[in-house]
């Protein structure tokens, strides 16, 4: 079986090789019975495989594909901005769990942002502009410009275009839309996530594997943001429209892009609308798409998170949000772990560096 792969669009230089398994070729064989034994026994095991594979087929399991005879391979784009408040977060992210993400080859990962046209950047005092400096030189090569687009819609547009049509894997320096080679052979899922997503790789990749394995082709999966639906107006016939909210974060396997590809890649012609409901529109108007709600994905718009999720559940996640736009900083933990909080709002903004302690912690202890 193929190992797998994740692209995360905050720009990841990932390679296509696959991590994993372990291959031992220690036997030497000191006549030719001894090999030809070998030889037989290596295909009896592959007939074997084969056998099971087609019995799985015959049962109604998906066809091996191109994706199977390769590696998985997940896609993850990342919108944000080299100022204001969004440029104070890119540090927290290399701080934290971006470094689990470039070390794993099977993730590509991207940050979305509009060209910097000079001036101050978030108004940030020696220290903070001496850090912000640091973590944006080691990030040039994952951050991809996106010139002419300043809506988040145009943004989340220009993500779908630049997934299905450039090879991510082939990472420049201050690359842009209309740099990167041409798109070869897309990864098994696009993942978006917001600059304020702490994102649990290997729990992420580890859930998209399992829907891929069940032969899911045509998924988009995360966490709605309400049960009830948002109902559009009379341009969009007043269609309800059920979505999965950008705060958690959510996915999109590659046949669907791929599908729907001339409604994702242009969703600033739907007009003024959300970009999550946007996308959530294309799914399931334009793409035919299945919606899963998976309780993996976390929020910021989560009220009472802190108390309801276990603390030995926190480390089985794929994602959480933190609102640091809130005045009310105490309302917006109620929506964050039960995890321990030793630093102050400066040195800990998005609570980043405490969730990576408690994870590395447990990770430790086990």
């Amino acid at each position: 079986m193929a190992s797998v792969v994740v692209v995360l669009f905050v720009l990841v230089c990932a390679t296509t090789s696959g991590g994993g398994g372990e291959y031992s070729s220690s036997l030497v064989h000191d006549s030719p019975t001894a090999a030809t034994a070998s030889r037989d026994e290596a295909h009896q095991r592959i007939h074997q495989e084969e056998v099971t594979k087609k019995n799985k087929i015959a049962k109604g399991a998906t066809a091996p594909n191109q994706d199977d005879e390769n590696e998985f391979r997940v896609f993850i784009g990342i919108k944000t901005s080299e100022v204001g408040v969004h440029g104070k977060r890119l540090p927290e992210i290399h701080k934290t769990w971006l470094k689990e993400a470039l070390g794993e080859k099977r993730i590509d990962i991207r940050f979305f942002t509009e060209p910097h046209r000079g001036g101050n950047r978030s108004n940030k005092n020696a220290s903070q502009a001496e850090e912000y400096n640091a973590s944006m030189e080691d990030m040039q090569a994952l951050l991809v410009s996106t010139p002419g687009c300043t809506s988040i819609l145009c943004k989340t547009g220009a993500m779908f275009k630049y997934f299905l049509e450039y090879d991510t894997t082939d990472a420049v320096s201050g690359s842009s839309m209309e740099s990167g080679k041409p798109r070869q052979n897309p990864p098994a899922f696009f993942c978006n996530f917001d600059d304020d997503n702490y994102v649990l790789i290997s729990n992420l990749l580890r859930v998209l594997k399992s829907y891929h394995d069940q032969g899911e082709r045509n998924i988009y999966v995360g966490r709605k943001g309400n049960n009830d639906g948002f109902r559009l107006g009379e341009k969009f016939n007043n269609t309800l429209v059920h979505f999965l909210t950008g705060g958690a974060g959510w996915c999109i396997s590659r046949e669907m892009l791929e599908r729907g590809r001339q409604h994702f890649s242009f969703l600033h012609k739907l007009g003024q609308i959300p970009d999550d409901i946007a996308v959530g529109y294309v799914v399931q108007e334009k793409a035919g798409g299945k919606l899963v709600e998976d309780a993996l994905f976390h929020s910021h718009l989560e009220t009472g998170l802190r108390k309801r999720l276990p603390k030995e559940e926190v480390a089985k996640q794929v994602s959480f949000g933190f609102n640091n736009k809130l005045d009310d900083r105490a309302f917006a933990i109620t929506a964050f772990p039960d995890i321990p909080i030793e630093l102050s709002a400066q040195e800990d903004p998005l609570l980043f560096l405490s969730l990576h302690r408690y994870l590395s912690l447990q990770k430790s202890a086990t």
